[in-house]
């Protein structure tokens, strides 16, 4: 026992620098950035190497071709649809959807007579309320009817199958999300979307090979072409 305590008292100074040594280590040990980096309970810790391979991020409106525009109604996809009124924030109903500028929105020209004024306002509005119609399509026996139609961007296109069997609608080129999959109309049933993107798109019946068209215009452009020269 003595000579446990002479070996202390001669070794001293060595135990007494090892102790600072052990308490250098360990505060740097607790300042180290990783040190509370902690992960709460029923969360998963997420390396940093995941987000090197992140999705690049979405292109601006002038670099996405128009023919992939998106289905999502803006604003919550703002800059993605492509319309003349894209920007016209008074050209857009609750939900985002286009819809065509109010009759007498836009300034007529002051030269023209008052009974041509007249003329364009009601034409205004014969074409505004034309503009809010839907689309009907019925599929039959002998097919889709009308087999060629048009309609406008934000406005339902709606179709019904009045067969007796469920039919399926898909496009020959894809290039509406909500038909990308195919639709499905049960008998007597109906189907509708609103199209954002403008251009004439073919579909067609699965089962019987009949073909339809849709020539989608843009609902925002002007009620009237001012400088139409009958007034």
């Amino acid at each position: 026992m003595q000579s446990l305590k002479n070996f202390v008292k001669r070794n001293a100074p060595v135990f007494f620098l090892g102790l600072i040594v052990l308490l250098v280590f360990v505060a740097i040990i607790l300042s180290s950035p990783g040190a509370n980096n902690s992960v709460p309970a029923g969360f998963k810790k997420v390396e940093e190497s995941v987000f090197d391979n992140r999705e690049p991020t979405e292109p601006t409106p002038e670099e996405k071709p128009t023919e992939y525009a998106s289905q999502t109604p803006s604003p919550e996809s703002k800059g993605k649809p492509y319309f003349y009124g894209e920007y016209n924030p008074s050209l857009r109903d609750k939900d985002g959807y286009p819809t065509p500028p109010l009759p007498g929105a836009a300034p007529l020209p002051a030269s023209i007579s008052k009974e041509a004024l007249i003329n364009m306002k009601n034409m205004a509005t014969e074409v505004y309320q034309g503009r809010l119609q839907p689309t009907s399509i019925v599929f039959t026996e002998n097919g889709f009817s009308p087999t060629d139609t048009s309609g406008y961007t934000g406005t339902p296109i709606i179709w019904t199958n009045k067969t007796a069997k469920e039919i399926k609608i898909v496009e020959t080129v894809p290039t509406h999300e909500a038909l990308k999959n195919g639709v499905v109309i049960k008998a007597g049933a109906t189907f509708s979307f609103r199209p954002l993107k403008t251009g004439t798109f073919t579909y067609l019946e699965s089962t019987s090979g009949k073909y339809g068209s849709v020539n989608v215009l843009d609902v925002t452009t002007p009620l009237i072409d001012e400088t139409v020269d009958n007034f």
